[in-house]
């Protein structure tokens, strides 16, 4: 049977006692036309119960005592304004918040995503729920708070690591991680140029040395053999180009075709002497090409949001 209270439900300085079998306080289900208030010294031992509560101005948790002893259970339930002060938060695993759903966080709360990520933190960590992140990052953009929002919903994903496994981790882990989950792509953006300026001075020390070679042999005169020259019309190598050409899918500017790595090239390497330093560097533009095409497609693909989760 619902029960309807036509004002505010005021529970404010009152000490409730439950049991394993009866909750301290229960209001499941119950329909408020004012506020709920839990606060100025309210106290419980035991379970406080409001799933599939509606409350149509609010819900106030603050200046709560006896908090080790007390567990919070607002599954399913509607509120106006929220007011959840840090103070008077449950123990962790002693909060339950999926589908509760509300319009606005009190400023006393407050409405931030520091402060409300740590609220969720209070939810038993057995298993990942979704939910809890979803709305508080509506509320929050609701608010204006755009920034909270999108750091509430890179905590969800970071959160959700914790409990997928091979191959989502990839993802969740690893490359979704990168981009702030396609909430922050210009993370991968800054590797992707750092990336760029690495190999810009590899392929100038390694063209510097000998070590990338062209890869035509009609690149050179053909006579003397011992003499012969890079032909003018071959075009010249330019490291930048060139790890910009190789790194960015799509870019072709000629270089890459005309000019490459020489495996048969340099010193002998002390650990692998097997292999020169040639071979060295062509290992790391190997590298450098599938590291192009995973950040790329990581940051243009958060750009326009289609990888946001």
């Amino acid at each position: 049977m619902l029960s309807q209270i036509g004002e505010n439900l005021d529970c404010g300085g009152g000490r409730f006692i439950g049991n394993a079998k009866t909750p301290a306080l229960n209001a499941g289900a119950a329909k408020i036309e004012g506020v709920a208030s839990l606060n100025a010294g309210f106290a419980a031992e035991g379970e406080v119960n409001f799933v599939a509560a509606q409350t149509n101005l609010g819900f106030q948790w603050s200046s709560v005592r006896s908090l080790e002893k007390v567990s919070l259970d607002l599954r399913l339930s509607k509120f106006g304004r929220l007011l959840n002060s840090q103070n008077s938060w449950p123990k962790q695993g002693h909060l339950r918040l999926d589908g509760f759903v509300y319009d606005q966080i009190s400023d006393l709360a407050p409405p931030t995503a520091e402060a409300q990520l740590g609220w969720l933190q209070r939810q038993p960590q057995d298993r990942f729920v979704s939910q809890p992140f979803e709305q508080l990052a509506t509320v929050l953009r609701n608010m204006g708070l755009e920034e909270d929002a999108r750091r509430v919903m890179i905590a969800k994903n970071e959160e959700n690591a914790r409990y997928v496994g091979w191959p989502e981790w990839l993802w969740y882990g690893l490359f979704g991680h990168l981009i702030g989950y396609g909430y922050s792509p210009w993370r991968a953006f800054f590797i992707s140029l750092a990336m760029i300026g690495i190999g810009w001075l590899l392929f100038w020390l390694g063209y510097r040395r000998g070590l990338i070679t062209p890869t035509s042999e009609s690149a050179y005169s053909t006579i003397p053999i011992s003499t012969r020259q890079l032909l003018e019309s071959y075009p010249k190598f330019n490291a930048f180009i060139y790890s910009l050409e190789t790194f960015v899918p799509l870019v072709k500017l000629g270089m890459d075709d005309r000019w490459a790595p020489n495996a048969n090239r340099g010193d002998l390497l002390p650990i692998m002497s097997f292999a020169r330093s040639g071979a060295l560097l062509r290992g790391y533009l190997w590298f450098h090409i599938i590291a192009g095409w995973v950040l790329t497609t990581l940051w243009v693909g958060g750009l326009t949001g289609l990888v946001k989760t």
